[in-house]
């Protein structure tokens, strides 16, 4: 992350995963948390912010998608899309804010 030192992050999470792949019984830390520490991972000289959450819902169907997105944003705060299936708009509307 220190070689390309972003200006803003975009957090991917798949919708659902509780454990690291690979890793059984090694639990996800909460998401709110990994946003913190993402952003506490980036260059001090141009310390960047997780300005939304693409969340990857293709283990979903259509209404437990959006459902997952919609927990997402409550639990975070942040603006939460699967850029796959619903289009990038979301995503991109916030990073370009965070920029600002």
């Amino acid at each position: 992350m220190h070689g390309s030192a972003p200006h803003v992050l975009v957090l991917c999470h798949l919708a659902g995963s509780t454990e690291h792949e690979g890793f059984p019984d090694h639990p996800l830390t909460p998401l709110p948390e990994l946003v913190a520490l993402h952003e506490r991972l980036s260059l001090r000289a141009r310390p960047a912010t997780v300005a939304a959450i693409a969340l990857n819902t293709r283990l979903l169907d259509e209404s437990e998608a959006q459902a997952a997105i919609a927990a997402v944003a409550a639990e975070t705060g942040l603006p939460v899309d699967d850029p796959a299936r619903f289009g990038p708009e979301r995503l991109l509307v916030a990073v370009l804010a965070a920029l600002l």
